[in-house]
């Protein structure tokens, strides 16, 4: 499984990889909304989780623009 987490906050992005670590065989990970909705298109991961509140475009944003 793919898992793309995005968090502007680098160690928040690291604890969340490390409690999946064991459910994921591949991570992406993104700083904010906008290399999220970019890296989507590139990897289509099977799971994203998404911070809402980023600097620039947000998480409900990064979403909408996903979908």
């Amino acid at each position: 499984m793919k898992v793309m987490i995005v968090d502007d906050n680098a160690e928040m992005r690291a604890l969340i990889r490390s409690l999946l670590r064991d459910a994921a065989q591949e991570f992406v990970e993104c700083a904010d909304g906008a290399e999220a909705v970019d890296t989507f298109l590139t990897h289509r991961p099977e799971w994203t989780l998404m911070d809402v509140v980023m600097p620039g475009m947000d998480g409900l944003a990064a979403t909408r623009a996903i979908k």
